[in-house]
């Protein structure tokens, strides 16, 4: 800004002073009494403001979450701008400056979000400031020139849950003759579906049940087919079966909101017991005194 400056009864005492204390001015010249401050002027200097550049970046400006099924608060203090003056010190910005609403974010497709609740599926989004957070900016010093917009932008990253399904429980199919079937394993053998422990504040929570059907699972046999004959046999998933989970949980929970592990699932245990016969004898046989006929 601009500022005025005069002199002051203590200059114009050391004014005086100088004068006496000259072996030329001494006795030739006399500072005019009436020269008061007041009566002496004034000079004006201006200080310049320093133009000063504020801007967001992606590397340092971030934010992250895991999806949970709700809305991810902003936080404003993750998105505090840097601010460079050219050499010059810029002001320190508050950590209690800049709210959530000081904020626009956009999702992948450039789409706004206009309510802050709507941060709730997984993916990258754009954080930038508005025009309200720049002007609270501006207001933390006059002695620099801000920028009408804002460089750069932040990023709000939620990340998928990671989930994970297990065979759990065992069948007890008694033996028929026939092969094990599906319905024979689903009398004791479920899937479960849930988030992989460390994925979320949920971590092992369910998230569904699944039964088995044609496909889903493959025998652990020398041959790789359904067992007839008693025994203790395994099963484990197939990669069907982890599509089919996949698409459950992207028609439950959004598509790419949780990520199924391809690789887990376990095996479950089969036993096929032997079926119990019980012998009758059926009709009579005569036979001669003193003799014996089995």
């Amino acid at each position: 800004g601009t500022h005025k400056i005069q002199l002051n009864n203590h200059a114009i005492g050391s004014l005086q002073a100088a004068i006496a204390a000259d072996r030329d001015w001494k006795g030739n010249v006399v500072l005019d009494q009436k020269d008061a401050p007041s009566n002496l002027g004034a000079a004006t200097y201006t200080i310049n403001p320093v133009p000063i550049y504020v801007k967001l970046s992606s590397q340092v400006n971030f934010q992250t979450a895991v999806f949970n099924h709700e809305h991810v608060a902003l936080n404003p203090v993750k998105f505090i701008p840097a601010l460079e003056a050219n050499g010059v010190e810029p002001p320190t910005i508050p950590t209690d400056t800049l709210t959530a609403d000081d904020f626009t974010v956009r999702d992948a497709n450039g789409q706004v979000i206009s309510d802050k609740k709507g941060l709730v599926n997984a993916g990258s989004y754009t954080v930038l400031l508005k025009q309200s957070g720049r002007d609270k900016l501006a207001a933390l010093s006059s002695n620099f020139i801000w920028p009408a917009a804002i460089d750069g932008e932040g990023q709000l990253l939620i990340k998928p849950a990671a989930a994970v399904a297990q065979l759990t429980g065992s069948a007890n199919p008694i033996y028929d003759g026939e092969a094990v079937s599906s319905p024979d394993l689903n009398q004791g053998i479920i899937v479960k579906v849930a988030y992989l422990p460390s994925s979320t504040k949920d971590s092992g929570d369910l998230l569904l049940n699944y039964h088995l059907t044609d496909g889903d699972y493959k025998w652990m046999t020398p041959d790789g087919k359904a067992p007839i004959n008693a025994g203790s046999y395994r099963i484990a998933l197939t990669q069907s079966a982890n599509q089919k989970l996949q698409q459950l949980l992207n028609e439950q929970f959004g598509t790419g909101n949780i990520i199924l592990e391809q690789t887990a699932g376990g095996s479950a245990e089969v036993n096929v017991m032997p079926c119990k016969v019980k012998a009758t004898l059926i009709g009579h046989s005569t036979v001669d005194a003193g003799t014996t006929e089995i």
